[in-house]
């Protein structure tokens, strides 16, 4: 189920979406017994929880500025239980659709665009066509890797 405007999120949904706007955070995700926030772009705040063995994100509420296909695989992986994302992309909500996560949203755009406002993020464009989070995980380690090395 997707919903957006004047719908009312869960007032713990509702409190990390306020989180996230009166402090300026790229993420807030409040888990059963800890808040996590992060000023960090990209997937890079996900990617730090699951590669720290950080169970916050474990039936959590996220509130994020924007996600990707990316992000939403990361956030599957994690298993969240519902997102709140200022700007989402058609394919992140498709995956969330597809995992039965409620999801609300600001914006709904056809894609992310990369930092250069040249085309598709990079981070989604590497697992548009995966539908497996784990699989996605793996790819994006792979292209952040090689992003980091110089490639593209």
């Amino acid at each position: 189920m997707h919903l957006k405007g004047a719908v009312t999120l869960t007032d713990i949904l509702e409190y990390a979406k306020e989180q996230l706007h009166n402090n300026n955070f790229s993420i807030v995700i409040v888990g059963e017994n800890d808040v996590y926030t992060s000023t960090k772009h990209g997937v890079a705040p996900l990617l730090e929880i699951l590669d720290g063995g950080n169970d916050v994100i474990k039936n959590s509420f996220v509130a994020d500025k924007v996600v990707g296909k990316a992000a939403a695989l990361l956030m599957v992986k994690g298993g969240v239980k519902e997102v709140y994302a200022d700007i989402i992309s058609s394919h992140a909500l498709d995956v969330f659709e597809k995992y039965k996560i409620k999801t609300y949203y600001g914006n709904l755009v056809e894609y992310i665009i990369n930092r250069d406002k040249t085309g598709m993020c990079p981070m989604e464009k590497a697992v548009i066509e995966v539908d497996e989070p784990n699989t996605a995980y793996d790819v994006l380690k792979k292209k952040i890797a090689e992003m980091r090395k110089g490639g593209h």
